[in-house]
């Protein structure tokens, strides 16, 4: 039933949260002029941990998977358009008895955006200076764990990997990474990559890495080839939708 989830409750770690089927929220990336960005909110002063930034999100409704009810609470409380969000995966903070789950997803572009009264501002943050701002504490708890690296990939001969540039790939790690672009493997390319990308360089020459900078992670073809299935894949979900 609609609404059924709104309430507060005390899970078994004695921690009060809103929403009595759990809660989702909407971490929406996306790639402007090179650079990452991600969508946050600045919640209103009267809202629980008030006068923080979080992600869009709420109380799930019994009938809800978190997909589902992420974009809904996106749309109320963002206005977002859920139809141009690819989502990419879904993570669980499960407290026992209570759970949220951020929802992981890409937009195209910066959508717009339009706040109701839980916000007093939405905002595409570049991704590098999310942590600067005063986060919800459950967010800020997450974050670590689910923030995306922004990288740029470098390779020899695969055009195809064009089609990556403002994805999000699943790194070898298993940190999640937004492509910012593709670029051919020569010195120039990895020189002028900004401090605040990582470098993926897809070599058969693994040697590579001891030439390279700290943050360059070399990887085989087989990773480009799984990177470029799992978007078609999504892309395909997304259009099916």
């Amino acid at each position: 039933m609609r609404g059924d989830g709104d309430g507060w409750v005390e899970c078994r770690l004695g921690h009060r949260h809103w929403g009595r089927h759990g809660a989702a929220g909407l971490l929406l990336y996306t790639v402007t002029d090179g650079e990452a960005f991600v969508l946050l909110q600045h919640r209103a002063p009267w809202c629980h941990h008030g006068d923080t930034w979080g992600i869009p999100g709420g109380a799930r409704d019994s009938h809800e998977g978190a997909v589902e009810a992420a974009l809904r609470e996106s749309a109320e409380e963002a206005s977002l358009d859920g139809t141009k969000v690819r989502v990419h995966r879904e993570t669980i903070d499960d407290h026992g008895d209570w759970a949220y789950t951020t929802v992981v997803g890409l937009a195209g572009s910066q959508l717009p955006t339009s706040g109701n009264k839980e916000s007093l501002e939405l905002r595409w943050q570049p991704l590098v200076k999310a942590s600067s701002l005063a986060l919800h504490p459950g967010f800020a708890a997450t974050w670590p764990s689910v923030q995306a690296v922004p990288i740029r990939i470098v390779v020899d001969d695969a055009p195809e990997a064009q089609s990556l540039v403002n994805t999000i790939v699943s790194l070898p790690n298993g940190r999640d990474g937004v492509v910012l672009d593709v670029s051919g493997v020569n010195g120039s390319a990895m020189a002028e990559a900004p401090d605040t990308a990582h470098l993926v360089v897809v070599s058969r020459d693994h040697r590579l890495a001891e030439r390279l900078p700290a943050a360059t992670q070399v990887v085989g073809a087989g990773w480009l080839q799984g990177a470029l299935r799992e978007t078609r894949h999504r892309k395909g979900d997304q259009t099916g939708r």
